[in-house]
Parts: structure tokens; C-alpha cells; sequence
């Protein structure tokens, strides 16, 4: 009688809590990750963005307030810059990180909720997956806060630098988002399918 207990249970047992638990221990670490970050970026005397010169890689001349911390990065002093750029760049650094944390947490409720509905095509699991569309809006639109506000700290400065923000760092989260999206679609679209063909039976 046990035995056909444990093993009842052990059939209603879903193979998805596994990855389940994995998923919401890396957005832990993630969140943990991105709130420390967000308190070290909102609280920094500095900003750092990445500019382009038609000098030498060294990019002399730069004015007070301005040091090179690596090749074509620089850190800008917040009161060396406009102030409207540095907050602006300093809420796209803090955000960036909290919200890939967010992702990942919104990916570990869709697993939760996959494995609990008999239905692919079940409420939860379309909310679920609306919460991570909304986390990468949310952090599509956190990239270009950082990239407007890199863009008017470099032009306030000056010097004859240029803004220079590489193409990848927004390609993942935005290609992400047309996935979801992509996603979204197959799912709405097998509901309806799956509705029309319980009407028919």
C-alpha cells in the first residue's frame, strides 16, 4: 500500500521542478547582484561610458574631471558633466543588472507554472510569459536610458569626444524580446486552435 503511494506521488511529481528551483536560486543571485550594483552606481562620485576620438587611443587632452580608465573608457566626475546625462546613465547602470535579475525571475515562474497546469496553452503559463515580455521591455528600455545619458554626458564635456556604445549590448536583450514575442504568438494561436477543436469534438 506504501509502495503504490510513493509511487503516485512520484508520478505526480512534475520533471520541471528541478529547473524550477535552479531558476529561482540564479535570479536570487541575480537580484542580490543587481542591488548591490544599483547602490554602487546611484552613489558613485563617477560616471564611466565609453567614447571614440579622432585622436589616439590614449585620448589625450581630456579635460578636468575626465580620466582614462581603459582604452576609450572613461570615468566623468558628475559635476564635470550635464546633470540630466548623469542621471540618466546612472539609473540605465543601476536598472540593467536588476532587471536581467528580473528575467531570470520571471523565467523561473513560468517553469512554476508550466508545471503545475495539465495545458501548455493554460492561464498561468500565458501570464507567466506576458511578466517576462514586460521584464524586457523594461530592460530594452533601461539600455537606452544608459545610452542617451552616455550620449549627453560625452557631448556635454566638450572635448571632442564621441559616444561610442556598442551595438551588442542591446542586441541580446532586444532579439530576447522579439523571441518572447514570437513565443507569445505561437501560444495564443494554439489556445485558439485547441478551443476551436473542443468545440468541434
Amino acid at each position: 500500500m506504501r509502495t503504490d503511494q510513493h509511487r503516485t506521488a512520484g508520478e505526480h511529481r512534475s520533471p520541471l521542478q528541478g529547473p524550477t528551483g535552479v531558476g529561482f536560486f540564479f535570479a536570487t543571485l541575480g537580484l542580490l547582484y543587481g542591488g548591490g550594483n544599483a547602490v554602487a552606481a546611484l552613489t558613485a562620485k563617477e560616471v564611466v561610458t565609453t567614447v571614440s576620438s579622432a585622436a589616439t587611443a590614449t585620448l589625450p587632452g581630456l579635460p578636468a574631471g575626465v580620466h582614462l580608465v581603459a582604452p576609450h573608457t572613461v570615468a566623468v566626475d558628475t559635476s564635470a558633466a550635464a546633470t540630466g546625462g548623469v542621471i540618466m546613465l546612472k539609473l540605465g547602470a543601476a536598472m540593467v543588472p536588476i532587471l536581467w535579475g528580473v528575467v531570470a525571475l520571471a523565467i523561473a515562474f513560468l517553469l512554476r507554472a508550466t508545471s503545475h497546469v495539465d495545458g501548455t496553452f493554460a492561464s498561468p503559463v500565458m501570464k507567466a510569459v506576458a511578466g517576462i515580455r514586460w521584464s524586457l521591455v523594461a530592460l530594452v528600455v533601461a539600455y537606452g536610458l544608459r545610452v542617451l545619458g552616455a550620449n549627453w554626458v560625452v557631448g556635454s564635456l566638450e572635448a571632442g569626444l564621441r559616444p561610442w556604445t556598442p551595438i551588442g549590448e542591446m542586441f541580446l536583450p532586444v532579439l530576447a524580446l522579439y523571441l518572447v514575442f514570437a513565443f507569445e504568438l505561437v501560444l495564443r494561436r494554439g489556445g485558439q486552435l485547441q478551443g476551436e477543436l473542443d468545440e468541434v469534438i
